[in-house]
């Protein structure tokens, strides 16, 4: 009978390398197909974007009535998810939010729509382009212009996310510039014939079309949105116990309410918020100490 050998320490270490080499290549080219398969995952979320953009201007031609061939101009992905033609977008590369600013580019060639997404824009920090310029277009030759918000006695690039009782005396400014190409001969905001135009209206969003001509008759069209609120909301406070001495918790029952902007939070002696209607406060012996701080609410945070 012979005897049965194992293996040699050589054998099994050149086993074991083996093996982890397998796995490594294995794991590298599983690395591979995921990747691929996020680019393509984002190939196809970009083709939503861009057939969303192409859908609103379909849809709204009118506000567009008589745009010549050749004509450029953006739209943002901020202004697609607010208008219902988008969901809210997730890069499938990062697992990121899709930023609100970022913009699709609009040709207008043998009257239809050409888009394509600005994939350098995807990342961006500026949190406000969904209430600004969201869209603008500029006919080939016409005239390009710089919009701001004015309030508090200073103009502003951007407008804040809510206009309220700390922005004084808002308005939209126009600046337009000729570009060369003849001179401007109208600018108009909202309907009203003027370079300035003043924010009077509470809302819970309001868009305004800024259209500049120049002498040719080529126009800059842009769609500026905004919101304001310069009401406090409306609320009540009811001090709710058993009897005249508390033997237990003292609990308030908070109640507001405001039909622009709707309660963000309600702050209790500037140390506690509470999400509810309800909220315990601790008590002493000898009494009950309590502030009411403030309600706020979304349009002035």
């Amino acid at each position: 009978m012979k005897d049965k050998k194992g293996f040699t320490i050589v054998e099994l270490l050149i086993t074991i390398t083996l093996m982890l080499l397998i796995l490594v290549l294995a794991i590298v080219d599983f690395n591979k197909v995921s990747k691929n398969k996020k680019e393509d995952l984002w190939q196809l979320v970009k083709k939503q974007i861009e057939d969303a953009a192409e859908d609103y201007f379909t849809t709204n031609e009118y506000l567009f009535e008589g745009l010549v061939n050749g004509s450029k101009g953006t739209i943002s992905v901020g202004k697609l998810v607010k208008e219902d033609y988008i969901n809210k977008v997730v890069d499938p590369i990062t697992g990121k939010t899709i930023s609100k600013c970022a913009i699709v580019n609009i040709t207008k060639k043998d009257d239809k729509y050409n888009v394509k997404f600005d994939e350098s824009s995807k990342n961006s920090t500026n949190v406000n382009c969904d209430t600004n310029n969201s869209v603008v277009v500029v006919e080939p030759g016409g005239p390009t212009a710089t919009v701001k918000a004015k309030y508090n006695g200073k103009e502003h690039e951007k407008f804040p996310s809510w206009l309220n009782s700390k922005h004084l005396d808002p308005s939209v400014v126009v600046y337009p510039k000729t570009n060369g190409n003849g001179q401007i001969v109208s600018t108009v905001i909202g309907g009203v014939n003027g370079k300035e135009y003043k924010i009077t209206d509470e809302t819970k969003g309001k868009t305004l079309d800024v259209v500049v001509t120049n002498s040719s008759g080529k126009r800059y069209i842009a769609f500026i949105d905004y919101r304001r609120d310069i009401k406090p909301p409306v609320g009540s406070i009811n001090i709710r116990q058993k009897d005249s001495w508390a033997s237990s918790n003292v609990y308030l029952d908070l109640t507001a309410s405001d039909n622009i902007s709707g309660i963000n939070e309600f702050v209790i002696d500037k140390k506690n918020k509470f999400d509810g209607t309800q909220s315990t406060l601790t008590w002493s012996k000898k009494s009950l100490s309590y502030s009411f701080g403030s309600v706020t609410y979304n349009g002035d945070t």
